[in-house]
């Protein structure tokens, strides 16, 4: 749904934040991964960055590669591949997914940026189905009699995120 509206010219999402967060998904993917050794742990996200490439990619192309990047989005892109460097520095499941959820955090700046100014740029209906998505990843952790704490922060800052861009896009338009 979402990439059919970008393909219409219905919504313009912002190239920056989706183009990251195919890096940033990724990487919460392979720190999760080898944080709770359960692909059942990280089913949702590894969905999250298929998702976020193919929408970075459709972007890209829809745009003929003329993609709007201003100084804002590239100092956000700089801090969270630092923050993905950084990672892959000290390579620690828990320290680089910390990290990355920093990141990704940083990441979703040009989003709020887009739904605030046109909330029509950010369509409501598949950001209310990927937040319910990391509801269920949420519920299904805690259905794990071994799931710790520390497997609940990457699912709740991706969850936090999400109904917020839900909430804005619902504003009147």
């Amino acid at each position: 749904m979402y990439n059919r509206g970008i393909l219409r010219g219905k919504n313009t999402p912002a190239f920056a934040a989706w183009s990251v967060f195919s890096l940033i998904t990724l990487v919460n993917c392979v720190t999760y991964l080898q944080f709770t050794k359960s692909w059942v742990n990280v089913a949702v996200l590894f969905t999250d960055f298929v998702i976020c490439a193919g929408t970075t990619l459709i972007v890209l192309v829809h745009l003929r590669g003329k993609v709007c990047v201003d100084q804002t989005d590239k100092a956000i892109v700089l801090v969270s591949l630092s923050a993905v460097l950084l990672w892959t520095v000290f390579n620690t499941a828990i320290g680089g997914n910390l990290l990355n959820q920093v990141a990704y955090t940083l990441t979703f700046i040009p989003t709020y940026r887009n739904v605030l100014r046109n909330p029509n740029d950010e369509p409501t209906l598949p950001w209310a189905l990927w937040t319910m998505a990391f509801v269920l990843n949420i519920i299904a952790l805690a259905l794990q009699p071994q799931a710790q704490p520390m497997d609940y922060v990457s699912p709740v800052v991706c969850l936090m995120h999400h109904v917020a861009i839900t909430l804005l896009s619902r504003r009147r338009r």
